[in-house]
């Protein structure tokens, strides 16, 4: 009796396991953020990995995001300008919504994780670096377009609302297009 369960757990959980499919993408795009400490905005680029299942092929997914924003602004302060780079490393969970058809799919996500940044500021009397860390949480919305049954196309919009010292409770923007694979 043991024997014939074990074999019959197998069997069940292989085709549970057969039935999830899995996602990997590279994302890539423009950011923005307001740097609240000079009350100016930053722009600069992302570059994003996303893993993401889709259990039994159905409408909702799970992932985890991670990657790097790099952006950089002038601000005249006192007479003086200054330059601001600021680098962050968002990771978070990303839940996901899938709508639509086989082609063309419509994609919602949420973020929940955390985000290691820093900001480097340099100018004439200035040069100081500082480190910070905060949660991220976020929001998006955007497409999935398959180019064949195993390699896609995503873009879209996201925002990321970024706690820490240099962002001091901002969103960041970011539009971005990327490709993927699924296996």
């Amino acid at each position: 009796m043991k024997k014939i369960t074990l074999v019959l757990a197998i069997v069940f959980g292989s085709l549970i396991g057969r039935a999830q499919q899995n996602m990997v993408s590279i994302e890539g795009g423009w950011a923005i953020a307001d740097l609240e400490e000079v009350s100016t905005s930053m722009n600069g680029w992302r570059i994003a990995g996303l893993y993401e299942f889709n259990p039994l092929a159905g409408k909702i997914t799970h992932g985890i995001s991670f990657g790097y924003v790099g952006m950089s602004t002038d601000v005249m302060v006192g007479g003086t300008s200054v330059r601001y780079e600021l680098g962050s490393f968002p990771i978070y969970y990303a839940p996901g919504l899938l709508l639509g058809k086989e082609k063309f799919k419509f994609q919602l996500k949420g973020a929940l994780g955390w985000q290691f940044s820093n900001v480097n500021r340099t100018g004439v009397l200035i040069d100081s670096k500082s480190s910070d860390a905060g949660i991220a949480l976020g929001a998006g919305a955007g497409g999935l377009y398959n180019i064949n049954p195993k390699t896609f196309l995503n873009f879209g919009y996201e925002f990321l609302f970024m706690d820490n010292s240099f962002y001091l409770d901002e969103f960041l923007h970011t539009f971005k297009l990327g490709i993927g694979f699924k296996f």
